[in-house]
């Protein structure tokens, strides 16, 4: 960028931006000064000195600041990891819990039975670390919950005659040690 003055209509002067100036001739003021070129450099020179001597600890300030953003990015990432993992493992204890209560309705497990096993359970243990059900955990738990399901035996097994005839009266003599 370069910036032109004039102090006066015969005379420009150029400032570059590292601070340096050219000038063609020698520049007279509104109040009749005259200024030769090192005259004109040296004034340049001082003023873009103090300007830089303004700003001399940006640097510092930039770097500090680059530092703080980068730990506070840090805290941020750090963060939204937690609440992912948060997010995660409560999706996955919903997802564990209906497939435990879908293959519990399929194998008839009683609802409190379900329900006093889901109260203590570790969801957890049931979810794969990609996020999917692990099948076979639920098919054991849910054996387990269902027990031995059998249908009721009502037909006694074989048939049997008695040995022997016996009568009320025996029976009795029996237990009480008489006979």
């Amino acid at each position: 960028m370069t910036d032109t003055t004039a102090t006066d209509t015969s005379t420009d002067t150029t400032v570059d931006d590292k601070g340096a100036t050219s000038t063609t001739d020698t520049n007279t003021t509104d109040a009749g000064k005259t200024f030769s070129q090192a005259d004109l450099d040296r004034i340049v020179a001082e003023r873009v000195g103090r300007e830089r001597a303004k700003y001399a600890d940006y640097a510092d300030v930039k770097k500090k600041a680059a530092a703080a953003m980068t730990e506070q990015e840090r805290a941020v990432a750090e963060a939204e990891a937690r609440g992912k993992t948060t997010a995660t493992e409560a999706a996955n204890a919903r997802v564990a819990r209906a497939e435990l209560k879908a293959a519990a309705k399929d194998a008839e497990v009683a609802k409190a039975t379900l329900d006093g096993f889901l109260a203590y359970a570790d969801l957890t243990k049931f979810v794969g670390a990609d996020g999917e059900p692990d099948d076979k955990a639920i098919a054991a738990v849910v054996k387990q919950l269902a027990g031995d399901k059998r249908a009721p035996d009502f037909d006694g097994g074989a048939r049997q005659s008695a040995s022997k005839t016996t009568d009320m009266n025996q029976l009795i003599r029996q237990k009480a040690g008489l006979a």
